[in-house]
């Protein structure tokens, strides 16, 4: 079993991040044109449970770690975002 690396644990927490932000961008503007705020926080959520998956099926524990921790993040703030902004929205 090899040490575990912070660069790469760093590293895959910041990918999640970086593609999640992409991701959740376009999740957002899908749940703004709708308008629900329970669609919109579900599909705010979409992006960060789909990373979490792929990251789940990396073998390397320190970067498969940070990639579930970014998920996780993504998932969260995601969801947050995009029911906040929905319930917020003036018509």
């Amino acid at each position: 079993m090899s040490d575990f690396s912070k660069q790469a644990w760093a590293g895959g927490c910041l990918l999640a991040l970086i593609y999640g932000a992409v991701l959740n961008f376009m999740a957002m503007a899908i749940s703004f044109r709708i308008n629900i705020t329970v669609v919109a926080a579900i599909l705010g959520m979409i992006p960060g449970i789909a990373l979490f998956f792929v990251a789940r099926r990396d073998k390397r524990r320190d970067f498969g770690g940070g990639l579930v921790v970014g998920a996780c993040v993504v998932a969260l703030l995601g969801g947050l975002c995009s029911a906040i902004g929905t319930a917020t929205q003036s018509r």
